[in-house]
């Protein structure tokens, strides 16, 4: 949805909207999608040139652990608190440039066009609440590294307490290497002993 700066009235606009946001299902790439349309409420106020945006947005996500791969739900609730200055014209004063291109504490945006887009902010709101690794819990086990059971749901048949890994295959082929194979150190050679007697005639 975009807004026109000059359909704002003096005394604030407020809306509340929904809005799906993409991807709508799990992609191979990505750890979180959107199964349900996000949720806002926001308030704008003109104060000059600038547009004072106060407001929630909130969303149900759906993760995919870093660590066991399961799916699990995210929600997400942020508050927003955004400053828009026009960024297609010159700067009403200095102050307002300095914002812009410091972003102060992330709280300054711009906008171009006379009109902002709530979808474009809507998004990053969502965005910047999602966990950067999601695990479904903190104390989530993962996978096993031997067969890749799910360690959260069942401890695995014997193996895992015997600390078996990929490694033991190896292990157990040099174990089982037959004697014969074995290479031994010759020992030191036997000088002969010469006889000096004289033979007998």
């Amino acid at each position: 949805m975009r807004i026109k700066i000059a359909d704002i009235p003096d005394e604030g606009l407020s809306i509340s909207d929904e809005q799906m946001l993409e991807p709508g299902s799990r992609t191979g790439g990505e750890p979180c999608w959107f199964p349900a349309p996000a949720r806002y409420e926001l308030e704008l106020n003109r104060v000059g040139t600038t547009v004072r945006v106060r407001g929630r947005v909130s969303a149900g996500v759906e993760c995919q652990c870093g660590r066991c791969l399961a799916e699990f739900p995210v929600p997400v609730a942020a508050a927003v608190r955004l400053d828009y200055i026009p960024a297609d014209s010159p700067a009403d004063s200095a102050l307002d440039k300095e914002r812009l291109l410091s972003g102060e504490e992330m709280n300054a945006a711009g906008y171009r066009n006379e009109e902002i887009d709530l979808a474009d902010l809507v998004y990053e709101q969502v965005q910047l609440s999602l966990p950067m690794s999601p695990v479904c819990k903190e104390d989530c086990r993962g996978l096993c590294p031997v067969c890749g059971s799910n360690l959260n749901e069942a401890p695995c048949a014997g193996h895992e307490d015997r600390g078996e890994s990929p490694f033991n295959v190896l292990s157990a082929l040099i174990k089982q290497e037959p004697s014969h194979a074995k290479r031994t150190e010759p020992g030191p050679k036997k000088k002969k002993e010469r006889s000096h007697g004289k033979s007998q005639a």
